[in-house]
């Protein structure tokens, strides 16, 4: 009896631990399914994945009201973001100002950042930021307008993850207010979602894994512009 009870005291200690390794092993995968994702940056993948059915109708940094439909014909690249996000400062600066600086001469190249804060995004500051950024209001929109319409498109529309705002206050002074996708989509002709990629994230991964990102994007957006000519 001694030595079945043993026995069966080490199979039940054994299911256990096998139990709890699976369940630590499948907490992990989930944990780092971000990172999963974004080391498969650059495989093949379907050029078009989706097409904006509806319009969004916006005022950009000058007060001036657009719509993203005016942008049909162009091949164009979209963020969200806020002015106040550090994170989205950091991004816009290296990031987006490197692609403004090479194809912002590019007659059928456009550049779109959306707010997720409208109510503390205004005009004016939207404006004082784009100055910043030397961006042009010609071929870089900075836009704004009633919130709760912008986040809906942004998520139901452009499909950006959802925002979040955050709680804990040291987070939010180091990150910003929100949290929220800072992937880039970039659009073709006919609104057609031609790739997203996530510097950001990149960016946090080895220099390698960035300039691969960085260059696919610049690949991506040299064909798209080779293509409506």
């Amino acid at each position: 009896m001694k030595i079945v009870l043993i026995y069966v005291t080490v199979a039940v200690v054994g299911a256990a631990v096998l139990g709890t390794s699976m369940w630590i092993s499948k907490a992990r995968k989930e944990r780092f399914r971000v990172k999963e994702v974004a080391l498969a940056v650059g495989k093949d993948e379907p050029k078009v994945k989706l097409t904006l059915e509806n319009d969004l109708q916006a005022v950009n940094q000058d007060g001036e009201e657009v719509k993203l439909s005016d942008l049909e014909d162009k091949v164009w690249l979209a963020a969200q973001f806020f002015a106040s996000c550090p994170q989205c400062a950091k991004r816009n600066y290296e990031d987006l100002s490197k692609i403004y600086d090479e194809f912002g001469g590019e007659d059928g190249f456009h550049m779109v950042c959306i707010t997720v804060d409208p109510e503390y995004d205004t005009v004016e500051r939207l404006g004082e930021y784009s100055g910043a950024l030397n961006a042009d209001s010609e071929n870089w929109w900075f836009l704004t307008g009633d919130r709760d319409t912008v986040r809906r498109y942004l998520v139901d529309e452009m499909k950006f993850l959802e925002m979040e705002e955050r709680t804990d206050p040291q987070e939010a002074a180091e990150k910003g207010k929100y949290r929220h996708d800072l992937g880039l989509e970039l659009y073709g002709p006919g609104m057609r979602l031609l790739k997203k990629v996530d510097l950001a994230y990149a960016r946090t991964q080895t220099q390698a894994d960035y300039n691969f990102a960085f260059g696919e994007l610049q690949r991506r957006i040299r064909e798209a512009l080779e293509e409506t000519r």
